[in-house]
């Protein structure tokens, strides 16, 4: 259950794990993840998938809807 849930139905792309972990270690000894600092304003994200993608306010109307 839990690796569907978080892969999917598709194996994950080989080098996943250790971009994550790499991104993680490098977040943890330098509070550096390798895109732009959270903030209340901006809302930076970053989507881990295939692709990695920063976006801005992922989801915000959802958030907005729970004000």
């Amino acid at each position: 259950m839990w690796s569907w849930w978080a892969t999917g139905p598709d194996e994950p792309p080989a080098d996943l794990a250790t971009r994550r972990h790499g991104t993680w270690v490098r977040f943890a000894t330098t509070g550096d993840a390798g895109w732009d600092a959270y903030d209340d304003e901006r809302r930076a994200a970053m989507r881990i998938d295939t692709e990695w993608t920063q976006s801005d306010g992922p989801r915000s109307q959802e958030r907005q809807a729970w004000r």
